[in-house]
């Protein structure tokens, strides 16, 4: 049966300019769905499972998982964690916390959510890991980052005053 299945999938493989190695890998390693899903990886079929990413990431940013977005769109977490990465430049964790952070970090900028509240609504637990996912990404602990934003922000907002004022 996997012989077969080898057989036709290399064929379809050829068509489709796929690498015929990345089949036979799978085929060594007797995981058929993987041999068919590398046969799927077309570029539209790439750019779809990219643009559903970002909007089940979006929709789901409190708890969302990178297994539970593969099953979400219907992929093995593995397949389309490397496909993700390999169209992204960085994987679908990476993507996440990203997507995590540039919310805190727009919420503190705009918003009057307290960094606890900021961490409930994207699922951090622990400060402490909130703290340094958000300080490796804007160099800054939150609270620091909101301090510094709030400061340039009030200085530009009186520097505009003044100039309103002279004029």
């Amino acid at each position: 049966f996997m012989a077969k299945a080898m057989q036709i999938l290399g064929h379809y493989a050829e068509k489709v300019s796929i690498k015929k190695y990345h089949i036979e890998r799978h085929y060594e390693s007797g995981d058929l769905i993987a041999m068919v899903l590398c046969c799927e990886a077309t570029p539209k079929k790439i750019e779809k499972l990219i643009r559903e990413s970002k909007i089940y990431v979006r929709k789901n940013l409190k708890h969302v998982t990178v297994s539970e977005m593969a099953a979400a769109l219907h992929y093995n977490t593995n397949y389309f964690s490397r496909v993700f990465a390999k169209a992204m430049g960085m994987t679908p964790l990476e993507y996440i916390t990203d997507c995590k952070m540039e919310w805190a970090k727009n919420s503190l900028i705009h918003s009057n959510l307290t960094i606890e509240e900021i961490m409930e609504a994207i699922g951090y637990d622990h400060r402490n890991g909130f703290t340094i996912a958000f300080k490796k990404k804007y160099g800054a602990p939150p609270a620091a980052f909101r301090r510094k934003t709030k400061n340039q922000i009030s200085t530009i907002t009186d520097k505009e005053n003044k100039d309103e004022h002279h004029n």
